[in-house]
């Protein structure tokens, strides 16, 4: 479980989002998919040995580029869908929920990130990828959710892997329609 005191650990929607329009506004990677292991290969292929997540965050930018295209293409068989949370979502579709999934993968991965939600029966209504690689995931994450809330009436269920990206955003985006899920590999981990 993620390291937390603010948290408190959920197995399904936040009971203030009941009974209310909202929609549902999801990270892609270590989200909805874990992609540790087309990771892993990806960066055997390319730099000659198996790196972390967090091995490769640390690459030149050209390098770790090449890493993500082999990971995202290459090795996309390699990716694990997060079950418990694509089922939750069909759920949550079936009442009434809209769902977005927003991913810093890129734009140039559209076609395979399509086709794994489509695979796996992952039900949205928009898939939101940047087409500029120069912002930080999480100043990316919070311009587009803050479009998002413009855009979409009811309240947001923002869902993240990312602690960081969570407090980030949190601390910027003043806002009480939006609720904060960190997801871990086991774990819904609520932020009030």
């Amino acid at each position: 479980m993620v390291d937390n005191p603010t948290g408190v650990a959920v197995d399904v929607l936040p009971v203030r989002l009941k009974g209310t329009k909202y929609t549902i506004v999801s990270d892609f990677d270590d989200t909805l998919f874990f992609n540790g292991e087309s990771i892993a290969a990806a960066s055997l292929d390319v730099v000659g040995r198996k790196l972390s997540i967090a091995e490769v965050k640390r690459l030149p930018k050209e390098i770790k580029h090449k890493v993500y295209q082999t990971a995202y293409t290459t090795y996309m068989s390699y990716l694990k869908p997060n079950s418990r949370l694509i089922q939750l979502y069909r759920q949550h579709a079936e009442e009434g929920a809209g769902i977005i999934i927003m991913s810093a993968r890129g734009e140039e991965f559209r076609r395979e990130t399509e086709q794994l939600l489509e695979e796996h029966l992952v039900p949205h209504k928009d898939l939101i990828l940047p087409r500029d690689h120069n912002m930080k995931d999480e100043e990316w994450k919070l311009g587009e959710l803050d479009r998002i809330l413009a855009k979409e009436g009811g309240n947001i269920l923002f869902v993240e892997d990312r602690v960081e990206n969570i407090k980030y955003i949190r601390e910027r985006l003043i806002s009480d329609r939006v609720t904060y899920l960190c997801v871990t590999r086991d774990n819904f981990l609520m932020y009030i």
